[in-house]
């Protein structure tokens, strides 16, 4: 089993946050001793203004975190899409520095794998393909991805619950499925949106899943992620040797004192609670992202607007829209106007 950390590259999904790289550098050097067999510290998109950022490509950032293992287990991941992929931005360093490199598709953009696939496996690095929003997919469709990402030569398949909507027993459906028509290695990353996280990771584990990702005091975007200090518990009580939670400590509080706590608690409170609601109804990112821009053209609360498209319009963001066009004062509000 191998249990990766991502912290850091879902701080980029959270709006407003954007740690710098001496706190990047100072909570992940506190991981040291942990026994994480992965830290995914950032993406490895073309970078576009120069500006220190974890979506970007910047190999000496992340020669700079592989040094802080240097004589450890713990290995380096970076997360690339699929329509960032660029041969020519990558050098030496990198591929010194990093071990395996993620790619995150939605089900239409597995066929762009097969290039990038092989270039970064012709350099020696191990590759995976994440499959987003799975949660959206039966389990049959989840697995014809995978063959499609395995006939372009991945050596890791990752469900990802991007959405954070799945039970046990869908996780258990889906890898399930999965490991039955494949022996490829497979993944599973969660989102906590309907507080099943840990179980759902636990749920993938005994179903044959040999890779888990999670996040420090679970932090990421919405209702976050597996909590990493969480789940080395869980692998203490399992017996599965090599993860120290004591040693999480560290990193958990200088995380937690120099970058959480950055945020409003309003903020996080809004962005945790909106997600949750999402999880009724199977609400997505893409459906957030028009739902914060309608708030903001409205000079709307978005917890109060995410309630009115949940409870009011379950879910179809179109019929909520298309409220605001008509002229009532009823229908403007938001849903808890005192």
């Amino acid at each position: 089993m191998q249990y990766m950390d991502v912290t850091f590259r879902e701080t980029t999904n959270v709006d407003g946050l954007h740690p710098s790289e001496t706190h990047v550098l100072e909570t992940l050097k506190r991981l040291k001793h942990s026994g994480i067999d992965y830290v995914e510290p950032s993406y490895i998109q073309p970078p576009k203004n120069g500006v220190f950022s974890l979506r970007d490509y910047n190999e000496e950032f992340i020669a700079r975190v592989a040094a802080l293992f240097e004589g450890t287990r713990t290995k380096i991941a970076t997360m690339l899409l699929p329509d960032g992929f660029n041969p020519g931005l990558y050098s030496d360093v990198f591929f010194q520095s990093v071990d395996m490199v993620r790619l995150g598709c939605n089900r239409w953009e597995i066929k762009q794998t097969a290039k990038p696939i092989d270039y970064f496996k012709k350099n020696g690095l191990q590759v995976a393909v994440s499959l987003i929003r799975s949660s959206q997919y039966s389990a049959d469709e989840c697995a014809n991805a995978m063959l499609e990402a395995e006939g372009n030569g991945t050596d890791i398949f990752y469900l990802a619950d991007t959405n954070g909507t799945m039970l046990p027993e869908d996780v258990r459906r889906r890898i399930s499925e999965l490991r039955r028509r494949t022996d490829i290695l497979l993944g599973f990353h969660p989102h906590d949106n309907m507080g099943f996280a840990e179980a759902n990771s636990l749920e993938a584990m005994n179903c044959g899943a040999e890779f888990l990702d999670g996040s420090l005091l679970g932090f990421g975007k919405g209702a976050g992620n597996a909590r990493t200090e969480k789940m080395f518990v869980l692998f203490e009580r399992l017996k599965k040797e090599g993860y120290d939670s004591k040693a999480l400590i560290p990193a958990m509080r200088y995380f937690f004192e120099n970058v959480y706590s950055a945020l409003p608690a309003q903020a996080v409170f809004t962005e945790q609670y909106k997600f949750i609601l999402y999880a009724l109804h199977g609400v997505t990112l893409a459906t957030d992202k028009k739902l914060k821009e309608l708030a903001r053209v409205h000079g709307l609360d978005e917890l109060d607007l995410a309630a009115k498209l949940v409870f009011q319009f379950s879910g179809d963001f179109d019929a909520l829209q298309s409220s605001f066009n008509v002229e009532s004062d009823d229908q403007s509000l938001p849903i808890t106007t005192q």
